[in-house]
């Protein structure tokens, strides 16, 4: 069964390392939203690499275009960069280069999932858990990964071994019997 109400208040994560996030519920429009920002910005991102390469230049950080594995990685980050800007309305623990407490501003967000893998993966765990969650709900009733519902109680008979339709007579059972050859020259 999916429940209909969703949380509506913000809430505080602990992300480790010390740093807690307060953020702002996902909703779908802005889920899909961050999706579409993510694969467009790694489309482009794709596009600048290849033309900066084609001109004799290098980007270290970047995957190359045609490294899907790479690609998807970009994109990944980019789409947690586009939810962190949209979801992180204040945070503890996270400091700028001089120690003092950042403000929580898009390029501080970029900062935080870019600079600290184990922080964006948790991030990311912690933001979607309502999905996961909603997707673990409609787990009881999804179709079976084979395409068939193994658990499901069998509801018809066997069916019988089909006779033929009409029956043969020695010739034709002979025939229809024996290997086929290839007859072309």
């Amino acid at each position: 069964m999916i429940r209909l109400s969703r949380p509506r208040e913000p809430r505080t994560v602990a992300l480790g390392f010390g740093v807690t996030v307060t953020l702002k519920p996902l909703s779908f429009a802005v889920y899909r939203a961050a999706i579409h920002s993510a694969e467009r910005r790694a489309r482009e991102m794709a596009t600048e690499v290849g033309l900066i390469e084609a001109a004799g230049g290098s980007i270290l950080d970047i995957p190359s275009p045609h490294d899907r594995d790479g690609m998807r990685g970009l994109r990944d980050q980019f789409l947690l960069q586009a939810l962190a800007r949209h979801a992180i309305i204040g945070w503890d623990g996270v400091g700028d280069d001089a120690g003092d407490p950042a403000p929580v501003t898009p390029e501080a967000a970029d900062a935080l999932i870019c600079g600290h893998p184990l922080i964006a993966e948790r991030f990311e765990l912690e933001y979607l858990r309502d999905i996961t969650e909603l997707v673990a709900e409609g787990n009881g009733s999804g179709a079976a990964p084979t395409g068939t519902s193994a658990a499901a109680p069998v509801t018809a008979a066997t069916a019988a071994p089909a006779e033929s339709p009409a029956p043969m007579d020695g010739e034709a059972r002979t025939a229809a019997s024996a290997p086929m050859t290839n007859t072309l020259p």
